[in-house]
């Protein structure tokens, strides 16, 4: 779960396995005497940065497989990248292979205004997709999270998607 920033103490209470309203309690802690209850919803407001303890320093290459993009574009894991382009030049393509063969942990593969039949692409070819981690052969789909808002959808649902794809990595960040 997602805790909201500056949520500290034990947790006291953890709501049983179940089907739950997003506004229902799910879990309380106690910190000095005082109880704090969390439901699954938060609200924060999309251009404030939330707060940090401590941000890691990224010293860690993100390894493509690309060598145009691991010599010339290079990228750190728990970095952001952007893949900016007109329609047609290949931005799927690169952002399918980075998802497909990069070194990373988790994948968050937001498909904000991408064609309907390029996200059911992703769909029938990430689950046949496999990599080995530590000597174990498993599924890409296994480490990966979709959004998908294609270009049909209005405007401001892309933009929503885009939120939500930020709000996943930082979760896993």
């Amino acid at each position: 779960m997602l805790m909201p920033p500056k949520a500290k103490g034990t947790v006291t209470y953890i709501a049983p396995a179940g089907n739950y309203k997003v506004t229902d309690v799910v879990l309380e802690t106690e910190f000095d005497g005082e109880r704090a209850q969390y439901s699954m919803l938060q609200v924060w407001p999309v251009r404030q940065p939330r707060p940090v303890t401590e941000k890691l320093p990224a010293n860690h290459p993100l390894l493509t497989g690309q060598r145009v993009l691991d010599s010339l574009f290079p990228c750190v894991q728990g970095g952001t990248t952007a893949i900016p382009g007109a329609f047609g030049c290949g931005k799927t393509v690169i952002s399918q292979a980075l998802s497909k063969y990069s070194n990373s942990d988790v994948i968050i593969y937001v498909g904000c205004g991408e064609r309907g039949n390029e996200m059911s692409e992703v769909l029938r070819d990430f689950p046949e997709l496999t990599v080995e981690i530590d000597g174990v052969t498993e599924s890409i789909m296994k480490r990966t999270a979709l959004v998908a808002n294609t270009s049909n959808m209005p405007v401001a649902a892309r933009e929503a998607s885009i939120y939500t794809g930020i709000t996943l990595s930082e979760y896993f960040r």
